[in-house]
This record gives structure tokens, sequence and C-alpha cells, in this order.
């Protein structure tokens, strides 16, 4: 079934394909008001919706895709369902019987000459009785396109909404999704049977099983019995019940048992360690001490005796309580013989054993007996009855709970496909004729167009074919033709317009210009040009030609950190800048340029000082002469050595005064040195008071 919308009148029904209607019941024939459902009636009157109650927020009349094949939308309040899977095609292929025919025109509606809407072929003109003679023959679904059974995009041109497509497209606006996320989204991953979350089912379960509402599985419906049990297996794979802490579970009997084992090996009297008491209370005159009835005042005499008289009319010890029912007491020792027979489990008389059960069996009067018996006969998976199970599935499989073999955990995509791969080795669908699957959706067959071609596209993204003749090209009309060369006034070593040149026939073209056979040289070279554009030889992978010709061996430039300097195989690791020299790898200042040379104070370049300036005077940066910090006015420098202030030396390189660092250079005195460019910091000598007043002095005068 499809949902309608009511066309613009015509005499032409429309095409059922799709189309989503308010299904309007008229008109004229006021006695054929046919009942309709309520669900119908409020969504749209499609017979086929479900009303699923009231309208979700964000569900609108434009709809939404639930699934792949199921259509959900807003109409008049009621939230409407409709599903698409069971449609059958359309009868496009058949052809007009003549009069009135329901050819090409099922499930639609048209105005007659009356002026009335008139149905064709749909279910409720059919109960009505309403529908025309062929349409048993022509509303089967014999046409060629796809049914409209997967929930897609559709537009009219006069409505656009979700319906039942042939394809699955979304609102190419963007403004309705196509996956419904306001409404109820059902949910059946991993589950094969159960409730879907919006009132729908994920499947059924076979005959003999039943549906877990927890895991969604179909399970097998064995019926539990814990008839008396608290405790132990309920024969169905589950459990009659936990016991609290310090009780075991006894799963022949399903009872909780205590934990503690009562002993009362020796004992007739006292504590059996589990609140109770070994034997009953000793007779009068007697007291229970150590587990044995003794005289009140006696000592008993039981040092290495197990058993027999204590002295005090009480006992040693009792055989049978530590030894069993078969021991016996002689000079004091236990004597007992194991008695097993046949048993090969349970106690042997002795306090022993016969022997053990395995894990999954019981003892049984000395017998080992299964305590289930484990059924899995053609299962490859799910419980044994046993509280195992038959097997696990093995990654990307889950155990169907009806047949109890392991299937594919896949769950089929085809919410946008209409054709393809559905993801788990299955299908989405098949194209009809002349079309094919791209990209999950049907796309009519290119044919590629070639007539009269033997080269060029084909129009379907391949060729007609490829031009192998000597100089052909593929010309505009997809046809090969050979190509003429074309040398009429053109030099030598040109183009001739099919690939080749002009001219040059006796010799070769070198840069567009013919030179005659050249003859190579290559003489004791092994390798390099042989001077005609070839080569003398290759050198070996660990080789470099050399400017002789000669192999030899390749050097690796080594630089590591340094930025200048060799690098080992002739070439340079960098150059250092102006004023710089290379020392070691490393770029540092030029000791030729430190100089002093005009300078009374600052640094002469290389880190040293060139002087300092007297007291209100201070080093100008730029100019590096001392000014007076009042006013400006310049030192003139000294000329001569007796000018220097105190403090200072003559430096005869520097050509002026400049900080001691030893004895004055110029006074005459062996051993002076030079306070000048190699000289830094500041000296210092006793006679800097003096050496100060005097400066200060010379000052004066200067500046008179």
């Amino acid at each position: 079934m499809l949902k309608l919308e009511m066309p613009a009148a015509t005499s032409h029904p429309p095409s059922s394909r799709g189309r989503r209607m308010v299904f309007l019941m008229v008109f004229g024939l006021a006695s054929l008001a046919l009942p309709v459902p309520e669900a119908a009636a409020q969504c749209g009157g499609i017979s086929t919706a479900v009303d699923l109650g009231a309208c979700p927020s964000g569900l609108t009349f434009e709809g939404c895709c639930d699934d792949p094949s199921t259509v959900q939308w807003c109409d008049a309040g009621s939230w409407c369902q409709l599903g698409c899977s069971g449609n059958q095609p359309p009868n496009d292929a058949c052809t007009p019987n003549g009069g009135v025919s329901c050819c090409q025109a099922c499930g639609g509606v048209s105005t007659d000459i009356t002026g009335f809407l008139t149905c064709y072929c749909d279910s409720i003109c059919e109960t009505s009785g309403d529908c025309c003679a062929d349409y048993t023959s022509y509303c089967a679904g014999d046409g060629p396109a796809p049914a409209s059974n997967v929930c897609g995009w559709k537009d009219s041109g006069t409505a656009a909404f979700y319906d039942c497509n042939s394809v699955s497209v979304a609102d190419p606006s963007g403004a309705n999704p196509l996956q419904c996320s306001g409404g109820c989204l059902s949910d059946c991953a991993g589950k094969v049977c159960g409730d879907d979350g919006c009132g729908g089912s994920c499947g059924l379960c076979g005959s003999g099983s039943t549906c877990n509402a927890l895991t969604g599985q179909c399970e097998s419906a064995c019926a539990p019995d814990c008839a008396g049990k608290d405790c132990g297996a309920d024969g169905c794979g589950g459990s009659c019940g936990t016991c609290s802490t310090g009780l075991t579970c006894n799963t022949a009997s399903g009872q909780c048992e205590s934990t503690c084992v009562a002993n009362c090996a020796g004992k007739v009297c006292g504590d059996d360690g589990c609140g109770g008491q070994c034997g009953a209370n000793c007779a009068t005159g007697f007291e229970c001490i150590s587990g044995q009835c003794q005289q009140t005042g006696c000592t008993p005499a039981c040092s290495g005796k197990e058993c027999g008289a204590d002295g005090c009319g009480g006992s040693c010890g009792d055989c049978t309580v530590a030894l069993g029912p078969t021991a016996y007491c002689s000079a004091g020792l236990c004597i007992c013989v194991p008695s097993c027979g046949a048993a090969v489990c349970g106690d042997d008389g002795c306090g022993g054993t016969c022997g053990t059960c395995a894990s999954s069996e019981l003892c049984n009067a000395g017998v080992c007996t299964p305590l289930c018996t484990p059924d899995c006969a053609g299962n490859e998976c799910g419980p044994d009855g046993c509280g195992d199970v038959c097997g696990t599935c093995p990654v990307g499989e889950q155990c169907d709970g009806v047949t109890f073999q392991c299937e594919s955990s896949c769950t089929p995509d085809c919410l946008s496909s209409a054709c393809g791969d559905d993801g788990c080795g299955g299908s989405c669908g098949a194209c009809p004729s002349g079309t094919s699957c791209v990209s999950g959706n049907c796309v009519a067959d290119c044919v590629p167009a070639c007539a009269g071609k033997n080269c060029g596209p084909d129009g379907c993204g391949a060729t007609c074919g490829t031009c192998v003749g000597v100089n052909e090209t593929c010309n505009a009309a997809g046809v090969c033709e050979a190509c003429v060369p074309d040398c009429a006034g053109l030099g030598d070593c040109v183009d001739d317009g099919c690939g080749g040149t002009c001219g040059c026939d006796d010799g070769f073209c070198v840069g567009g210009v013919c030179q005659s056979t050249c003859v190579p040289a290559c003489g004791a070279a092994v390798c390099g040009d042989d001077g005609c554009g070839g080569s003398c030889g290759e050198c070996a992978a660990d080789e470099t030609c050399t400017i002789t010709g000669a192999c030899a061996p390749s050097c690796v430039p080594d630089c590591a950190e340094a930025v200048c300097g060799a690098d080992g195989c002739g070439g340079s690791c960098g150059e250092c800048g102006a004023g710089q020299i290379c020392d070691q790898g490393a770029c540092a200042v030029d000791p030729a340029t430190c100089t002093c040379e005009d300078k009374m104070c600052g640094q002469d370049g290389c880190g040293n000082s060139c002087g300092t300036c007297p007291s209100s005077y201070a080093c100008n940066p730029e100019s590096q002469q001392c000014v007076e910090e009042s006013g400006g006015g310049t030192v003139d420098p000294p000329t001569n050595p007796g000018e220097c202030p105190a403090g200072q030396s003559w430096n005869p390189l520097a050509g002026q005064c400049v900080l001691n660092t030893g004895p004055d250079v110029g006074s005459g005195g062996s051993g002076s040195t030079s306070g000048g460019c190699a000289s830094g910091g500041e000296g210092s000598t006793p006679w800097s008071a003096f050496g100060v007043l005097a400066l200060l002095g010379w000052v004066v005068i200067r500046r008179r």
C-alpha cells in the first residue's frame, strides 16, 4: 500500500508509484459511504497504515524512515506508520485494452466527465466494487520498474514527503532527515526475538523455545524443577538458589548444609566443634576431660594409648569413632581393616576412602554417577541442560536461540541503498534491465558511442581504440589518420609536426642545431661525458667520477656541528661573516679588527677596554670620547706620556692613555707592558688619590 496525495484535477489517472495522498471518498454516491477503520481515517484513509498514537515531538507530515521499508509521519495529530515491503512493481508494461482500463493506473484517482473523482484499483475501491474490468490482469505488478518497497523521499512537484519508493533517498534540501529521530526508533541489534522498543517485534521463536526478554535470544522451553530444593541446578541451565556464607549446597538433595564437620573422634563427651555434643553427659561423680568421662579427682592414665580404660572409669578413646565401625582396640591401640568391596568411592570403613569421583559426578553407594547428562545432540552452541554450553561461536557469529547453530551476527544495512551489497554478504536488491547499480542506486546503463570511430573516447569513460600506425593520430571525429611531415620553408632541427625533426639527415640535432657525426673521445677515462652527449662508463654505487674520468671512492662530507671550515671532501661547511674568522669550525671575532685608534674609552671590539673617563666625564658610546657630564664638553686627548691621568698609562700602540694593568708604558721602567687592546678590566695604583687631584688640576688648566 502507498501513502496517497490528492492530485490536481486531470483526465488521466496519475501513476501510483510512491504517491502518498489524502484519500477523498467522493462524491455523489452518498449511499456508498463505506466504513473505514479508525486508524486509516486518522492516517489519510490508508487502510494498511497503523496509528501508533499521538504524534511525538519533531515528527511532521513530511515524515521520515523508521527503518529501510517503513514510513512514519504525522497526520492530524496521529502518529502514522506504513510498511512498504509488500508492494508489487507497477504495471507500466501493460497495454490499454480500450475503454476504461486499469493499465498504468493502479492505485490512482482521476476526474471523470462529471467532475467527480473516480478511484482506480486500490484496496478501498476493490472493496466498494469500483474497479475496472481488467483490474486483476493489470494490477498484479507485472511492470519492469522496481517495486516501491523501500522508504525514500518523493517529490511530485506539488508536494514532497517520505513515502514508499523504489530507492531510499533523503530530502535533498536536508530539512527532513532520512532517519527518524523525533519518533520511536526500533532496535533489534543482536536480537532474534522480543520487543523492538517501538511496540513491534524483532522476531518469533520456534516450537520448543521461548524468547528471553532480556537478551532477545530464543532459549529452550525447559521447565525448571526446584521442588524441595534450596540450591543447585534447576534442570534448565539455571539455578534453584545459592547458599549463604558458611553453608554449601548438597547437589544431590538440593539443600544447603553447614560446611562445619563435627569431630568426635576419640571423644565420648564434650563439644563436637560445630556447636553440638559428642555422646551423652557424664554420670554423677564423673566429669568430661579432653572428651572423656573421668572420675572426679582421678588422674587418667592414657599415656601411649589410643583406646581402652583410662583407670578412672573413662576411656582413652573409641576406635569406631576415629576409624569406623570395623575398628577395634587392642593393647591400647586402634586396629581397623578397610572394607571397600566393589565400591570405587566413599568411606572405606576406617576413616579413609575407596576412591573419589570426578567434579561432574556424585558418589552414590560406592558408585560414581553423573550429576546431569548434557544434551548437545546436533547443537553447535547454547545450553547443554546441565548448566554448561554445547560450544561457543567464533568472532562475528552468534548463537541462534532456536536452532542452536552459530550464525553471522552481521546486521544488513540497506537504509540508503536499493541495490548492491548489504554489508553482510547479501544483497539490497537487483536493478532492472537497462540499469546498473552505482553506489547503491539503480542508474541507466551507459552505451558506448563508437559508431564510425576507431579511436578517442566512447562517452562512457573508456576509448573506442588507439592508433598504432606510423605517424598516426586520432582526429576530432575519432578516426586514426596518418600524419604528413611538413618541413616546407623550415630549417634543420625544427619540429616537422609529426613528432620528428626537419633536415639534419647526416648528423644529429643538439640544442636546435644540426651537428656532424660526433666521435666519442674517452681515452683513459672510465666514466663521465664522452664528448658526444654519451658516457664513458658508470662508477659503482660507492664511487664518484672525478674530473679526469676516474672512479674514486665517494667522500661523505663531515661537518657535524661545524658551521665553517673544510668538510673533509674538499668542500666547505660554511663561511663566516665580515670581521670574523673560522676557529675549529666556529665563527669568532677576527683579532685583527680589534683597535683603540681614535678612541678614549669604551671597548676595542674584542671585549677589551680602550680607557676610562675621569670624574665628571662620561664615555660617549658612539664617538667613544670622554664628554663632560654637565656641559657636554669633550676632553682633549693627551698628546704625550706625561699628560696621562693617575691610574692610566700611555699606550704607544693606541696613541693614548689607557687603564693601568702593570707598570706605566712609556715611563722608562723595565718590564713595562701595554694596557692597550690586549688588556681588560680596571687597574689600580697606590697613587690613585694623588693622580685624581693632579688630573682635576690638569682639566682646569686645559679649560683655561
